[in-house]
């Protein structure tokens, strides 16, 4: 798989009653289920979340960093910055008790096959210069949908999305905050090229569902957040327990 990638989406949420028609819709248009997975990630931010803070004041431009991993003992180390609705997206293999160390310790890792020495270096830098530390764990599970007829686009539909700010390995399995009901599904129509298949959207016209704005990253530190003011904990306890500690 490529280093360095863009892509372009649109993101509808959708409830459970109307999927199966529009999954239907999809498979007249050529579209078959291809594959499964478990999408296991951890953002990294500063303890504050300044990071995020900057870049959730604009709707242009936002930027992140985080590991992704699909069997917990391999991940990508990921540079991910969105443009509106163009994403970028620079990765680099790593294993998993790597960036940990890399992360915690913020000493280059040796490069071993598959490693992306470039992108490691804009991730050690990132670090060091945000003094990033882990603050999320976000877990969903995803089927894809490719069709013969548009090579260009493809289809993922994400649930059972969960998140927490504590046990932030890939380690400790999947628990956490639910960020959207058991009825309501993310469909995410992703295109290598600005320009959207017209068919499908007409589909999501056609059952009154339109693009929305969401981040799954997001939606959890909105939740902290009222949880943190309904709570009145100490902020900087209650934003920093359990990370990582000191090399």
């Amino acid at each position: 798989m490529a280093d360095t990638f863009l892509r372009y989406e649109k993101i509808f949420l959708i409830s459970c009653d109307k999927l199966d028609s529009i999954l239907k819709s999809l498979l007249q248009l050529g579209y078959s289920h291809q594959t499964y997975l478990e999408i296991k990630n951890i953002y990294l931010d500063t303890i504050e979340n300044n990071l995020f803070r900057t870049y959730y004041k604009s709707s242009e431009y936002q930027e992140n960093y985080r590991l992704r991993s699909y069997d917990n003992e391999s991940a990508f180390f990921e540079i991910v910055r969105k443009f509106g609705s163009k994403i970028s997206v620079r990765r680099s293999t790593i294993p998993s008790k790597i960036a940990y160390d890399f992360i915690k310790c913020r000493n280059m890792p040796t490069i071993e096959n598959g490693m992306n020495s470039q992108i490691l270096k804009e991730i050690s830098h990132a670090l060091n210069f945000y003094n990033l530390i882990p603050k999320v764990f976000l877990y969903y599970e995803r089927h894809i949908y490719k069709s013969l007829y548009y090579k260009e686009n493809s289809i993922s539909i994400d649930y059972e999305i969960i998140a927490r700010d504590f046990d932030l390995t890939f380690e400790k399995g999947v628990y956490g905050k639910n960020l959207i009901s058991n009825d309501k599904f993310l469909l995410k129509i992703i295109s290598s090229t600005d320009s959207l298949p017209l068919s499908i959207l007409k589909i999501m016209s056609d059952y009154n569902i339109f693009p929305v704005s969401f981040s799954k990253y997001e939606e959890y530190l909105k939740y902290i957040s009222h949880e943190f003011y309904s709570r009145k904990e100490d902020k900087n306890g209650f934003l920093t327990k359990n990370l990582f500690s000191a090399c």
